[in-house]
């Protein structure tokens, strides 16, 4: 006989068992490191609020994959349960329902309308302490506001596919959410169909990066929950709704493409003292005097206006880049080098963007303008 238990009473390696659950996430398909085996985890709560870990393997995936859907309640027989070592863990969940083609699924009616999970979230104004830091990873809740064209990029010689889209938070800060790969087989399509309707997302485990400041980007194990039944995301969408003109301000303006210093700033954090900086760093915060003797530069170089990259091409013409692949106009961007000083040593640096344009208080489109008067003077014309 069957016994209906909750979660937290089903223990690894017992047989005879049910239990009503609700999938409240479901990763992307994986490959399993040094090995043939796919898998795709998902996580189950129950009306308790308790969470386990499911996972399907290989030649279940394509079978039972499509059965759970995210929020959907479900009535789960006889899973086989195991306990998940700890080098394999991911989360705070140490048990693991393995899903097969012979596990008893029946979706049940929806009772619960606002899920009993508790999120931590990781504030934008927060997300800088993480930046870089591969062994640690974030989860976040906003609004999706706008989107980035998709390009195809290629890293360690290996294609791979990327979109960026726009997170809004009641604080008005906005920071960069980077869906790779799988993930634009599937959360993005739903994004683009809703995004007039403000969706509110849930990212977890999320890798903070260093792009205009502060960036977000999915991973391996990272998960996207699209308006997720949660108080908060109500709220937000909610909150979204309320402010439709600032929203469409930042669209407009695409304040959010711009360098963001107060998601990257932070009065307490660390500084590096100039001669213990390692070009392995990806990012290093110095307290340093700039000086600014070599004042003969050239001020900008031409590149391609989706991805920044220096290109050949003349200015105006559009082109295919060959760094992005994507056709762009060629516009000129500034840029120019500086010394950074302290009491331990000197670096030399570049400055780029809309930074440089603002130290300069010129535009690229002036520092080229300025150049070619220059030149054409130098040559007598």
């Amino acid at each position: 006989m069957t016994n209906m238990l909750s979660i937290r009473d089903i223990a690894p390696n017992m047989k005879n068992w049910c239990c009503i659950v609700t999938v409240q996430e479901k990763q992307q398909v994986t490959d399993s490191m040094g090995t043939p085996t796919k898998k795709q985890k998902l996580i189950f709560y129950d009306s308790e609020g308790s969470r386990v870990e499911g996972i399907i393997f290989n030649a279940d995936i394509p079978k039972m994959s499509p059965v759970l859907q995210v929020y959907r309640k479900y009535r789960i027989s006889n899973a086989d349960v195991r306990s998940i070592p700890p080098k394999f863990q991911t989360s705070d969940l140490t048990v693991q329902w393995v899903i097969t083609a012979k596990t008893v699924i029946e979706e049940v009616n929806r009772e619960e309308d606002i899920m009993p999970v508790k999120f931590t979230f990781t504030e934008f104004a927060d997300l800088a302490q993480y930046m870089d830091d591969k062994s640690k990873s974030v989860d976040v809740l906003g609004v999706v506001i706008s989107s980035l064209e998709k390009k195809t990029i290629t890293k360690n010689s290996k294609q791979s596919n990327v979109q960026k889209f726009v997170l809004l938070n009641e604080q008005s800060q906005t920071v960069m959410l980077s869906l790779w790969d799988n993930f634009l087989n599937n959360e993005r399509q739903i994004l683009l169909n809703t995004i007039q309707a403000y969706p509110v997302v849930i990212g977890r485990r999320l890798k903070v990066n260093n792009y205009n400041g502060v960036s977000l980007s999915t991973w391996f194990d990272s998960a996207l929950l699209v308006d997720p039944p949660i108080q908060e995301a109500r709220e937000l969408k909610n909150w979204a709704m309320r402010n439709t003109k600032l929203i469409a301000s930042l669209i407009e303006t695409k304040s959010y493409i711009k360098y963001n210093p107060e998601l990257f700033l932070k009065a307490d954090q660390k500084t590096t003292l100039i001669c213990n900086v390692s070009l392995s760093q990806k990012t290093t915060l110095v307290k340093a005097k700039i000086s600014f003797e070599h004042i003969f530069q050239k001020y900008w170089y031409m590149s391609c206006g989706k991805c920044n990259c220096a290109t050949a091409a003349d200015y105006d013409i559009e082109f295919t880049c060959n760094s992005c692949k994507q056709k762009s106009p060629v516009v000129p961007r500034c840029r120019f080098d500086v010394d950074l000083s302290d009491d331990s040593g000197v670096i030399p640096v570049s400055v780029f963007g809309d930074l440089a344009e603002k130290l300069l208080t010129f535009t690229a489109l002036e520092a080229m303008d300025h150049f070619n008067q220059v030149i054409l003077a130098s040559c007598g014309c």
